[in-house]
């Protein structure tokens, strides 16, 4: 299986540096530390990753397009067709190419994925070309420590295939070389985006054994929900509510907006990608967690992949959020980052940088602007409040206030 260990991407639009994501834990690891996995243990080099990862900024600072970068190296790396929408688009200024390298381990070797990337623009659409790719590998044990991971000098003697090769300078430039790598290792990355979606998804069309409890914890006023599909894309769904005498009785699987929250749907959606790729081990990627569940629930979901009997496989939690207080259930620094926009564009750094003591409260340190570019501006709130003072004060003086 693919575990994910760095990411360096160079040439994003806004951004003022190359955005460098570590899903190893560089700090200190304790057997005791449940956000961590063991990947890779011999003499020097004691390896282990994230089993959650945070992006945390004002509005507009980053934190998205972060995510979006991530979306994008996982189509890298499982070889798939590279057709995105705008999102993904965006990530780049004009023709300028990006630059990714990407570190991923499997079977106890190190990968190192070298992509150039570049938009190209034909009869006013605009799509992705690979134009230049590289994969190389080394065994973990020719490394001495994990200040080397960075360090690695990837020769031609580490070189497996290269897509200006002759066997694949006419491979299609809108697909990776991975999908090469993929014939011989055809254990690809699982993953769950949060699409945003509030539409019945085919997930809960499907045979989901975790439905009941699922809808139980989301929608404690559903009694039970049932679920068989017949032909013609008809189904035979029971509804119950715990104080209905009745069933209601559906025979298409849209029907059920009507009788379910937006919430609830979208919460059906994500907590069974959630629960599949906990199963499986892979990547669950959410914008601003906070806007899909309450509080407690994010807490729970959090827990989930930081406890070693719902996480088995390794799985992890990416997202961003906008509530400090969600971090303060962090026992690390180095698995939360701190996105900013500044003068010269966006930069991404991780707290442990920032932040060498673990006894500060983590919300405190950022609602506090400890840190600087954490907080609004105190300076641009008097402003805000000055101006609407100011048009409430002419508004009166034309002819009341209303």
């Amino acid at each position: 299986m693919i575990k994910m260990i760095k990411i360096k991407a160079q040439g994003l639009k806004l951004f003022h540096e190359p955005l460098e994501i570590d899903f190893y834990a560089r700090q200190r690891v304790t057997e005791e530390d449940e956000s961590v996995v063991p990947l890779f243990s011999y003499r020097g080099l004691n390896l282990s990753t994230h089993n959650v990862i945070a992006f945390s900024g004002l509005n507009a600072s980053g934190k998205t397009m972060v995510l979006n970068t991530i979306l994008m190296v996982l189509n890298l790396l499982n070889g798939n067709y590279m057709e995105f929408g705008e999102e993904i688009l965006n990530l780049f200024e004009g023709n300028n190419p990006v630059e990714l390298n990407i570190l991923f381990e499997e079977n106890h070797d190190l990968y190192c994925l070298y992509s150039v990337i570049q938009v190209l623009t034909s009869n006013g659409r605009r799509s992705l070309a690979i134009i230049d790719e590289k994969l190389y590998r080394k065994h973990l044990k020719d490394i001495k420590s994990k200040k080397e991971i960075d360090k690695v000098t990837w020769t031609e003697e580490a070189l497996l295939y290269d897509r200006n090769s002759e066997e694949l300078k006419v491979f299609p430039n809108m697909t990776s070389i991975m999908y090469v790598y993929h014939l011989n290792h055809p254990a690809k990355i699982d993953y769950c985006e949060d699409d945003r979606s509030d539409e019945i998804d085919e997930i809960l069309q499907a045979e989901n054994p975790m439905l009941p409890e699922i809808l139980n914890y989301l929608d404690p006023s559903i009694e039970y929900l049932k679920i068989r599909n017949l032909k013609d894309a008809r189904s035979d769904i029971r509804l119950k509510f715990v104080n209905d005498k009745n069933e209601i009785k559906l025979d298409r699987a849209e029907q059920l907006e009507f009788y379910l929250s937006s919430g609830t749907i979208k919460g059906i959606n994500l907590l069974s990608g959630i629960f599949r790729v906990l199963e499986n081990g892979g990547y669950v990627i959410v914008d601003e967690i906070e806007n899909h569940f309450n509080r407690e629930i994010v807490a729970a979901v959090i827990r989930m992949f930081m406890n070693r009997t719902w996480n088995r496989s390794g799985a992890v939690l990416l997202f961003t959020t906008h509530y400090p207080e969600l971090l303060d259930r962090f026992e690390r620094n180095d698995d939360i980052y701190i996105t900013r926009h500044g003068e010269k564009g966006i930069t991404v750094s991780p707290m442990s940088e920032e932040l060498k003591r673990n006894d500060l409260k983590r919300s405190e340190v950022l609602r506090s602007d400890y840190l600087g570019g954490t907080a609004p501006s105190y300076d641009a709130y008097m402003n805000m409040r000055k101006k609407f003072i100011s048009l409430a004060d002419e508004a009166a003086s034309n002819g009341g206030q209303k």
